[in-house]
């Protein structure tokens, strides 16, 4: 074959058509978007290795109790007591029944049986969720878990907060009652129709709990899957990157990093629908990013873009009643725990319906961010508005 130049332009086009897709993937997943833990799906990987040892501990328990184990349907075995282990034949057929009797207290015992398994598998799937989440067990903090149950609690006993914080604790407490449901269903998914109800319960507690936004409902892909607070940490942490891409040439470096801030961040805490309001914001936050660049710009490389950071930690990172001032946004005018899917009115109706406590995901918090030093009234300036 025969290589020219516009050989080489089809081959270019190819390898560029091939590769689109995984530099998008990749800077989605480094832009802090999709990334909530270490290692991929390690709440699901958890939960489902915790439902199938709990259902297996609890299958081998619940032979040792009945002093049987079913072979097939209808066909069940005598286990000799020789075959249970020490430690467990003190369980050796603390409940005698008969399978094959069609006596009504033989069958209550047949579902019991068949019960058991699930109870271990209901508390395998408690326990494997809670290993990714919360300060349990030998595992934890390690293999990526995100600590977000003791973040929650660390947040939940403190008296102040800041609004991003307070914002996080509202969601994972919005989330409270649909853990609770997944893990009661869990079990009955291995055996059972109820796998439905599972995967609505569980797909429901892990987005309430992130403020997630699920592509085609409210967002779209630019959103993430993030809350306010996750993703102003992942933009406040990786605003060197945008600032180091405009000293390199890219003018449009600091606009898409004001533009996402404000988007995943700003919006969903004020609600800013008006987009003659977003733009300015937008702005505004880029004249944030501008006004640190400037005060540090004799700095070596590097040193200009750890500056900038950590100057962008202290206000946007934190939310003050200062910065949002500057903003033009006011701290009484947030709504905690608002990035929620599939939207507003769902969260409103669970409200309604008592699935969802408001009390405890709004105002608690809130008063907590009134609290924080950080947000004293400025002057001129009346709780509740403009004076």
């Amino acid at each position: 074959m025969q290589f020219t130049s516009q050989t080489s332009s089809s081959l270019g086009s190819i390898l560029d058509a091939v590769k689109k897709p995984f530099v998008y993937a990749g800077e989605f997943l480094a832009n802090g978007a999709h990334a909530q833990q270490t290692l991929p799906s390690q709440h699901r990987l958890r939960s489902a290795g915790g439902m199938f040892i709990g259902w297996v501990a609890m299958d081998k328990m619940r032979d040792y109790i009945f002093g049987v184990t079913q072979k097939s349907e209808g066909e069940y075995v005598e286990i000799p007591l020789a075959e249970v282990p020490p430690p467990f034949r003190f369980l050796y057929k603390s409940i005698d029944w008969n399978p094959h009797s069609d006596e009504p207290k033989e069958q209550y015992k047949k579902i019991l049986y068949q019960f058991i398994p699930m109870i271990g598998a209901s508390l395998g799937t408690i326990a494997g969720s809670m290993s990714a989440f919360g300060p349990v067990g030998p595992l934890s903090g390690q293999l990526g878990a995100n600590g977000r149950e003791g973040q929650f609690n660390n947040f939940t006993k403190s008296k102040t907060l800041n609004l991003l914080e307070a914002d996080m604790s509202a969601q994972y407490a919005q989330a409270k009652t649909f853990r609770i449901m997944t893990a009661l269903f869990g079990g009955f998914s291995a055996a059972s129709m109820l796998n439905i109800v599972y995967g609505v319960m569980l797909n429901s507690a892990f987005v309430i709990a992130n403020g997630a936004r699920v592509f085609g409902f409210g967002g779209g892909l630019e959103m993430g899957n993030m809350g306010p607070a996750k993703a102003a940490d992942a933009l406040v942490s990786g605003v060197s990157h945008y600032v180091k891409a405009f000293e390199k040439g890219d003018k449009e470096a600091l606009n898409k990093f004001s533009s996402i801030f404000e988007k995943r961040v700003l919006e969903p805490l004020f609600s800013i629908k008006d987009p003659k309001k977003q733009e300015e914001v937008r702005n505004l936050i880029k004249g944030l990013v501008e006004k640190s660049y400037e005060t540090h710009k004799n700095l070596k490389a590097g040193e200009l873009e750890t500056a900038v950071a950590a100057d962008m930690k202290k206000t946007l990172g934190t939310l003050d009643r200062a910065t949002l001032e500057k903003l033009g946004l006011h701290l009484e005018d947030a709504t905690l725990g608002k990035a929620f899917w599939p939207g507003a009115k769902v969260k409103e109706f669970l409200e309604k319906i008592g699935l969802i406590s408001k009390e405890k995901t709004t105002e608690s918090y809130m008063k907590r961010v009134l609290a924080h030093p950080q947000n004293a009234p400025q002057s001129g300036y009346a709780m509740g508005g403009v004076s």
